[in-house]
């Protein structure tokens, strides 16, 4: 762990990257946040860490992971005691150490689904992912180009944790829907629910989907029970979108947030942005209004290649104000900014736009397309607050 939000063990899914953007759109202070798809609890880990809640409420239906959660925050030398001595282990079978990874697994799918059993499958396995069969038994790979994380870091990330945690904390592994019905007013529900975002593949971190149409019936009770939330749930990648948009009878304000370059098409030899989607409850929505929203640019080069840079609004002194969309107004606008300009240049990009589709989230989704030819580095920015992106780009 360097710096950021704390984690136990990498865990593929975890909003711990995401968590600064996501917790802006949450109140100062509140009583009790509530994570019906906690995962491994990257939210109220950031929550607590910034001090803004009194109480956390972490639930998963994966039972193996929330018994680590809590031992982790309950008894943290005790965990890191066991694990170290399943750790050092693997060293016993010499160069085909993976086979202890193996052994781990399958005493796991027997039934021993200790916590440091759950802990050692996740810090060895491949990129943190858990996965589960049909079956519901652990199938993913380990990662034989390493050994796992060691003793020495698991120690830091728990105690950690634990001291940011533990007396404030209660864990279940419920059906969300049960967690739903525990809500009340005051309290705040985070929920990143499986099966939607970035992926249009079965998500097998879970042993079960949650059905749309079951999903929007369960939050409109926790509008009628005036509870706030939060949801992370659909998404786009490389200007495909994933998942399903939540009704807006729901009355949540859609956020897109910034993932970063998609760590599957890097893999693919292509380089694609990953937007997820923040939906935000009714009560929560003036808070989004005072936040500076973040600017996203994909800049297409002459050569073909895409380069992402990002800003907030007021960030920079801005120039020189122009805008480029026949009969557009000013909220449209490519606007020059020479300190922009100069800190790109330092990098040594190519200076040149070609053609960009611009997306403006407002009440509405609004195209404009307009063929740009820019000698000098521009950033897109709108003229009022809302957000702003290059959803897709032509040559």
């Amino acid at each position: 762990m360097s710096g950021g939000v704390p984690h136990i063990v990498q865990y593929q899914g975890s909003k711990r990257i995401l968590a600064p953007q996501i917790i802006q759109y949450m109140p100062k202070k509140f009583k009790r946040l509530i994570e019906p798809f906690a995962g491994m609890a990257a939210i109220s880990i950031a929550i607590a860490q910034k001090r803004r809640a009194e109480q956390f409420y972490i639930n998963d239906l994966n039972a193996s992971l929330i018994r680590l959660i809590e031992y982790a925050v309950k008894e943290p030398a005790a965990l890191v005691d066991s694990y170290s001595v399943l750790w050092k282990q693997q060293f016993d079978y010499g160069s085909n150490h993976v086979q202890h990874f193996y052994d781990v697994r399958a005493n796991f799918n027997a039934g021993d689904e200790s916590p440091e059993n759950m802990l050692y499958l996740l810090a060895r396995c491949v990129k943190g992912a858990v996965r589960y069969g049909k079956d519901c038994k652990f199938n993913q790979s380990p990662d034989k180009r390493r050994h796992g994380t060691t003793p020495y870091n698991i120690n830091r990330n728990v105690a950690a944790v634990s001291s940011l945690l533990k007396g404030k904390s209660s864990f279940s592994a419920f059906d969300y829907r049960e967690v739903f019905d525990m809500a009340k007013p005051g309290d705040l529900v985070y929920m990143d629910p499986p099966y939607q975002g970035v992926t249009d593949s079965r998500d097998n971190r879970y042993y079960a989907g949650v059905p749309f149409n079951e999903f929007v019936t369960a939050i409109e009770i926790l509008n009628r029970k005036n509870v706030d939330f939060l949801i992370s749930y659909d998404g786009e990648c490389g200007g495909k979108e994933y998942g399903e948009d939540l009704p807006v009878c729901l009355g949540c304000k859609k956020i897109l947030l910034n993932a970063g370059t998609s760590t599957q098409s890097t893999l693919l030899g292509r380089k694609a942005v990953t937007f997820e989607a923040l939906y935000i409850s009714r009560n929560l929505q003036p808070i989004s209004a005072c936040i500076p929203q973040q600017l996203s640019l994909l800049l297409l080069c002459q050569d073909g290649t895409t380069k992402l840079c990002q800003s907030k609004l007021g960030l920079y002194k801005w120039h020189r104000c122009q805008t480029v969309f026949a009969g557009s107004s000013a909220k449209h606008a490519a606007i020059q900014s020479h300190k922009f300009c100069k800190k790109l240049a330092k990098k040594k990009q190519p200076p040149q736009l070609a053609r960009a589709v611009i997306s403006f989230n407002q009440t509405g989704l609004t195209v404009c397309r307009q063929r740009l030819f820019i000698l000098r580095y521009y950033i897109m920015a709108p003229m009022s607050n809302c957000f702003c992106r290059v959803v897709s780009k032509t040559c």
